[in-house]
């Protein structure tokens, strides 16, 4: 009786085994297909070169200060909350919409790209305040708190504070989109519309709101195209922040670093 049950217990693990490996493989062939299909897209409406670009964008910033000066680079880590955002919630979200460009998963690139945006003005924003002389991480929890505490929305503080750290235009830039990446993608309105003008129009849904990998079909051509633009947009808005935290390394230079003070 005893050798029944193991065998049917481990019949049961090899028949879950047997799927999650189906599972993967399919994602594999879903990916492939999908890199096909966008790598025929124009180059002006590719969302994926756009996203391979905005990756490499950012290891471009990465490595820029350790460049010009390898000494402090370690301590400029430690000091720097937009140096520690791209490093460790940009970098890897970058990729992130790369790789569920492929998998089909419209709606995770453009939240990742409203993560990216909000990451990024609220990281300047603490360097610009603190001009290095803190250690990040504890500033970027202390900009946090006094945002909760004042109830000051992430919408608010784009609109009223970021304007100051990197100028009134490019802060209006940065709320018009992320409202955009917001509204349309990640609140169940927009996401709502959508499914319903593409039901109006097509007769169906979006393929990414029916299954998970998913290949792209004709009717995703318009979201393909929004995307890109998306991409296109946070790449300039993360090249005019990175131009002015260059700017204000100039205090830094100034600062002694941790490790040589007595």
């Amino acid at each position: 009786m005893e050798h029944e049950v193991n065998n049917k217990t481990k019949s049961s693990l090899d028949e879950k085994s047997s799927i999650r490996e189906d599972y993967i493989e399919y994602m594999v062939e879903v990916a492939k297909a999908n890199y096909c299909k966008l790598k025929r897209l124009s180059e002006h409406e590719n969302p994926m070169k756009e996203a391979v670009e905005l990756v490499n964008d950012i290891i471009g910033y990465i490595a820029y200060y350790a460049r010009i000066d390898k000494e402090r680079s370690i301590d400029l880590l430690a000091r720097s909350a937009f140096l520690n955002a791209l490093n460790f919630i940009i970098m890897p979200t970058a990729y992130g919409v790369f790789t569920d460009l492929l998998l089909g998963n419209l709606p995770a690139c453009f939240m990742q790209l409203r993560l990216i945006v909000e990451t990024s003005a609220k990281a300047l924003a603490t360097d610009y305040v603190t001009e290095f002389k803190e250690i990040s991480l504890y500033s970027i929890e202390a900009l946090e708190q006094y945002l909760e505490q004042y109830k000051v929305s992430t919408s608010k503080f784009l609109k009223e504070i970021l304007p100051e750290v990197i100028g009134k235009e490019v802060a209006n830039e940065t709320l018009k989109l992320w409202s955009k990446l917001s509204r349309n993608w990640l609140h169940f309105r927009g996401i709502a519309q959508k499914l319903r003008e593409r039901i109006e129009t097509y007769g169906f849904p979006p393929s990414y709101s029916i299954v998970l990998p998913i290949k792209y079909d004709e009717e995703d051509k318009k979201d393909l195209q929004e995307l890109t633009k998306r991409i296109k947009e946070t790449r300039e808005l993360l090249k005019i922040s990175f131009e002015k935290w260059k700017e204000m390394l100039k205090t830094y230079k100034q600062i002694t670093p941790v490790r040589n003070r007595s």
